[in-house]
């Protein structure tokens, strides 16, 4: 039971925003489509206003953090300090998820779902010039993340196969040279590429339970990290290599632990409490971590946005004041 509740909050918050496109294949656009978003517009607005005017607090950590955020069947994009404050909406209007900063935090990547038919597109938001282009349409995309160099974009899909299977594919900012990188009947998923941007770190089901495995950045080489019988998921490599950040549930519930990027030694268990923990990213120069958790919350349903240290302490909700929300896919 407790297996199926955490694929349900860590897979089905975005993936049942796309059933309705899941079925409708078409052949991807190859040429980017750029679309300056109008502050006026309906579906598609960015907005400047603050959700929290409070600047005072400044923080030493930066840059931003963004999040996706969800009421009912929308979800909004937010952006804010590390310590929560200047918390802003980037992104309204519609459904947007799986947002992802590039290493230089000047462009978000991230999902949009056309709530009038249930298409989903990949997009990337760019901060200096406030607009989007459309990189990706026809598939079914989510979390999507960009390479280190910026370059190209990884992304799950289950478009082609149906709900029941998804596959990891690469496809450049450009809109060109879409590559799919595994081809199995059971669902991958969740890719993150590591620092150097050699190794692709995802989730699996092919053995059977929820894993994390690794593959080089063209496909090939795949490896199982680890051999139990738990749920290991949501992989993240540090910034420096070395280790690979992950929510797992062989403690009962979701806590997040590390293990070394190559699968080796015991993992360590950094939140070691009674809620439910996941999602987690480095901050970029790996001192900390932002994730999502029921930490506190009455409903255990709901998730805020918390920040901790890279050793599990300091753990703290900077989205208190986002109410009747659901929050979820942080980045940093």
């Amino acid at each position: 039971m407790k297996k199926t509740l955490i694929l349900t909050i860590t897979i089905i918050t975005v993936a049942t925003l796309l059933l309705a496109s899941c079925a409708k294949v078409e052949t991807p656009i190859e040429v980017v489509k750029t679309d300056t978003i109008e502050t006026d517009s309906t579906n598609d607005t960015i907005s400047e206003t603050e959700v929290s005017s409070d600047t005072s607090q400044e923080t030493s950590l930066s840059p931003e953090i963004v999040f996706s955020s969800s009421t009912g069947s929308i979800s909004t994009i937010y952006i804010c300090n590390p310590d929560g404050s200047n918390l802003q909406t980037l992104i309204e209007g519609g459904i947007y998820t799986s947002p992802s900063w590039n290493k230089e935090h000047s462009k978000i990547v991230f999902t949009s779902i056309d709530p009038a038919n249930g298409v989903s597109s990949l997009y990337i938001y760019d901060m200096q010039n406030k607009s989007k282009t459309l990189l990706l349409e026809g598939f079914s995309p989510m979390e999507p993340s960009f390479s280190p160099d910026g370059d190209t974009v990884v992304f799950a899909d289950f478009a082609e196969e149906g709900v029941e299977n998804m596959e990891i594919y690469t496809i450049g900012i450009d809109g060109s040279n879409i590559i799919k990188l595994t081809d199995n009947p059971a669902r991958d998923y969740f890719p993150k590429y590591s620092p150097d941007g050699k190794i692709i770190v995802f989730s699996s089901e092919r053995d059977g339970n929820i894993q994390l495995y690794t593959m080089n950045s063209n496909g090939e080489n795949v490896k199982r990290l680890m051999e139990n019988e738990f749920i290991d998921n949501s992989g993240m490599f540090s910034p420096d290599g070395l280790n690979i950040i992950f929510d797992s549930n062989r403690g009962g519930n979701s806590d997040l632990y590390t293990i070394n990027s190559d699968g080796s030694g015991e993992p360590k268990n950094l939140t070691i409490n009674s809620a439910d923990n996941f999602e987690a990213c480095y901050s970029p120069d790996g001192s900390m971590l932002v994730y999502r958790s029921n930490k506190g919350l009455t409903d255990s349903m709901s998730y805020d946005i918390f920040v901790m240290s890279a050793d599990g302490s300091n753990q703290i909700n900077i989205t208190p004041d986002l109410k009747d929300t659901n929050e979820f896919d942080p980045s940093w």
